[in-house]
């Protein structure tokens, strides 16, 4: 046996691991809030808000580059997130899904965030149910993310 150990998770992981916890919370949140729909645009906007931070953690992480789009092309569209490989971790995809009823708008070019954790441009999406609209913001320097309440 040889003496070296490995430490930390592989990026795959990691994406699983977030991939179970956001659906964990959403259906508790919508469980114990007895809201459903009505807070189904601050759950989606929450759950991305969420997901764009632990992405960026894993780039810096794991010294690589992700990549965000939002797809359109699938019903309901989704954003997709690719890290690129990296000597401390194989490349990944993973995927976030809102729910059918949450119109969105926004960027729809890719956005990448490095390893240190900048953002190459910043976008920004608008997530509405109905009843609510968020927005979700991404810095550029720095990849800070953000999510406020608008205007319906």
């Amino acid at each position: 046996m040889s003496g070296s150990s490995r430490r930390g998770a592989t990026i795959v992981e990691v994406a699983g691991f977030l991939l179970v916890v956001s659906i964990a919370v959403s259906a508790a949140a919508l469980k114990v809030s007895g809201l459903g729909r009505q807070d189904s645009a601050r759950l989606a906007a929450h759950e991305l808000t969420s997901t764009i931070r632990n992405a960026r953690e894993l780039a810096i992480k794991n010294d690589t580059r992700v990549e965000i789009v939002l797809d359109r092309a699938q019903a309901p569209c989704r954003w997709v997130f690719r890290s690129a490989d990296s000597p401390k971790s194989p490349a990944a995809t993973w995927i976030v899904m809102p729910m059918s009823e949450i119109e969105i708008e926004g960027t729809n070019t890719p956005i990448r965030i490095d390893s240190s954790g900048n953002a190459s441009y910043a976008g920004s999406w608008t997530l509405a149910d109905g009843k609510e609209r968020y927005e979700v913001v991404i810095s550029p320097i720095g990849g800070q993310v953000s999510m406020r309440a608008t205007i319906q």
